[in-house]
């Protein structure tokens, strides 16, 4: 009888190494956009209707009634953004008044909020020239969401567990940030806005279990607290979402272009250093770009962005990050659930509130 108790307690000791093992390090989607095309990844909704929704900006009433496309960006100055793996370099939104959507359900495991810290990390551009244009009403945010969910339907109106990034309202920008916590919604209660002094930042997001969030802006801290505190809760209008198979990112544009994209989904602390070492080199030197061209060009037609203060580059250094050692390469059984989506999934619209 004791050599039975003593196998069974050791098969259920390496059951649970594995599975605790196996959780640590996940890359639920990793985005470098190297898939040919890149509609193998992501899905423009085709099932969904976009509702008049009317602006008022400087008098004018600015109509949006039109489903607009996000498009892979592949502009040639751009190449140097890019590895050579990569079909494009971030995605594009360029017509004004118009409706955007883009989403995909190819995670590479589902995330069930139960099994430890989450990171999210993507770019976020929403340009503004000198003279107060460029984006007046729009945002570069990222949603996650749930089991159930089509790509083909997802829409404002889709649940979500997460929504995270800039947003802009005329000249003033905010970051959002929304959580599903403990089964409520949790909006953040602070009021910060990115600096303004270049068009475009890496955002990352660090959920953590024991309570505590962080937001970095090109790897560097922006800010950090516990959860409770900073985040007012509130019933979930809607289903409750614990399992997240998914991302996409929608939004009304009022102005000529939104960059974003170059999304990673992890429970890693350490894959967004990695992934983001090397985003933020490049975006460093798109935003150079884009600053020498709007300073080539007469006043309030490019993106011309103050300087940098030098004091605050000096404090902006980027913290170097020790490399990662070579994983071994072994096969690792996928212990997250699979992903499935539910082909039935419905449809709803309703105007956003910008």
């Amino acid at each position: 009888m004791k050599k039975r108790g003593a196998f069974l307690v050791g098969i259920l000791g390496v059951v649970l190494a594995l599975v605790m093992g196996d959780v640590e390090g996940r890359v639920f989607l990793k985005e470098e956009y190297s898939q040919v095309p890149m509609e193998d990844m992501w899905v423009t909704p085709k099932k969904i209707k976009v509702e008049p929704l009317e602006i008022k900006e400087n008098g004018m009433i600015i109509e949006v009634s039109e489903q607009g496309e996000i498009e892979c960006n592949t502009d040639d100055k751009l190449k140097k953004f890019a590895k050579p793996s990569y079909t494009c370099w971030g995605l594009k939104l360029e017509e004004s008044g118009k409706y955007y959507a883009l989403a995909t359900d190819q995670f590479e495991y589902s995330y069930l909020d139960s099994q430890g810290d989450l990171y999210v990390e993507f770019v976020g551009d929403l340009p503004l020239n000198a003279s107060g244009k460029g984006v007046s009403y729009g945002q570069a945010q990222v949603k996650l969401l749930g089991d159930g969910f089509d790509p083909d339907t997802f829409n404002q109106d889709t649940p979500y567990w997460l929504k995270f990034g800039p947003k802009r309202r005329g000249t003033d920008t905010k970051i959002e940030l929304e959580i599903t916590w403990k089964g409520k919604r949790g909006t953040w209660k602070l009021e910060k806005s990115p600096p303004t002094n270049r068009p475009g930042f890496l955002y990352t997001l660090a959920l953590k279990q024991d309570g505590t969030y962080s937001i970095y802006l090109d790897l560097q801290p922006f800010v950090e607290g516990k959860i409770e505190k900073d985040f007012e809760f509130s019933a979930i209008d809607g289903p409750e979402i614990n399992e997240i198979i998914g991302a996409g990112f929608e939004t009304y544009m009022v102005g000529n272009s939104i960059n974003t994209g170059f999304l990673l989904v992890t429970n890693d602390f350490q894959d967004t250093q990695d992934y983001g070492k090397y985003i933020k080199e490049h975006l460093t030197y798109r935003n150079n770009l884009f600053i020498e061209i709007a300073m080539s060009k007469p006043n309030g037609e490019g993106f011309k962005m103050p300087p940098i203060p030098e004091e605050e580059m000096k404090n902006k250094e980027p913290q170097k990050t020790p490399e990662k050692g070579k994983k071994k390469e072994q096969k690792k059984k996928k212990i997250f659930s699979k992903v499935k989506v539910d082909p039935n999934a419905g449809q709803a619209s309703k105007k956003e509130d910008l």
